[in-house]
């Protein structure tokens, strides 16, 4: 009897893999787009997960036809879709919320001869990593939201802003660099980051976590403008928790070689750009300016 059942099965996973062969982006996006709603809002951990594992094995089958490299994947909204300028790659990154406020990360970069990398999510995003490289095979897991590639001389450095839930205590986002140490081969991390008078390989924030904290290229200052983070109260400092945005805004400037830092950022926003404004602009440091719960690639 076990040996029918086993050849039982071993034919429905014929079936399915033989089903799934030939079958193009648009196909199985309809599958995926209705597994990444299960990823976000199953009722449990464990199936969150499990729905994240089949969404992979369908991304990778993606993987195996030509139109993926410039297939739109509009319906996969709550996935990260990167491409830089350049077109040297495409990023796929999501996340999945697990108990107590933690998560787990994904990421494959695809290159457009069809193969690709898989980011391992095998760490936590620490503060005293921000002086190392670190490799795709023990990657500490974000969700980037944005590239921006730089050159020095003949070298490109693709700048990656992300995002990592944390835990129910604090937020974390993280200013990090991609590099291709040779073919099918890329690190995380370069010292092109200016900070308190060294070179950073990656610039980590953290902050009480239901607090609004800005991170993000801003087009008119041509720089990655960010919120100058305090504690509220001198006997805090270093209690991340505690942490929230002030009125004030730093920011980091391209300068040819590295990311120059810019202490106090001249944020004032003219009365006729107010509606379009791209930040979040508080009038005092303001604990109150509450984020959504839910990371919003996830939350509806």
């Amino acid at each position: 009897m076990m040996f029918f059942m086993r050849i039982a099965s071993v034919t429905l996973l014929f079936c399915i893999v033989f089903s799934a062969q030939g079958q193009d982006p648009a196909e199985l996006e309809k599958e995926m787009a209705l597994l990444q709603k299960q990823i976000g809002k199953a009722p449990t951990a464990k199936e969150r997960l499990e729905a994240s594992d089949q969404f992979e094995v369908l991304l990778l089958e993606c993987f195996g036809s030509k139109e993926t490299f410039e297939y739109p994947f509009s319906n996969l909204s709550k996935v990260a879709k990167l491409t830089p300028e350049d077109g040297a790659f495409r990023v796929f990154n999501w996340n999945i919320p697990l108990e107590e406020g933690k998560h787990a990360f994904r990421m494959y970069l695809l290159l457009p001869n069809g193969k690709f990398i898989k980011f391992k999510d095998t760490q936590e995003l620490r503060h005293e990593n921000q002086s190392r490289s670190i490799e795709s095979d023990d990657w500490y897991g974000a969700l980037y939201y944005e590239i921006h590639p730089v050159k020095v001389k003949r070298e490109t450095y693709y700048t990656l802003i992300g995002w990592d839930g944390n835990d129910e205590l604090t937020t974390k986002k993280v200013i990090d660099v991609l590099v291709f140490e040779k073919k099918n081969k890329v690190t995380l991390g370069f010292p092109l980051f200016e900070n308190e008078g060294n070179l950073l390989h990656r610039r980590l924030f953290e902050y009480a976590d239901d607090v609004v904290f800005n991170l993000k290229w801003l087009e008119p200052k041509e720089m990655i403008i960010f919120d100058r983070l305090e504690p509220k109260s001198q006997n805090l400092e270093g209690n991340y928790a505690f942490y929230g945005p002030s009125t004030a805004y730093d920011g980091y400037e391209w300068d040819g070689n590295v990311w120059k830092l810019n202490e106090f950022v001249d944020m004032t926003r003219p009365k006729s750009a107010e509606s379009g404004a791209q930040f979040n602009f508080p009038d005092r440091p303001d604990f109150n300016r509450k984020r959504e719960k839910n990371n919003p690639l996830i939350g509806d």
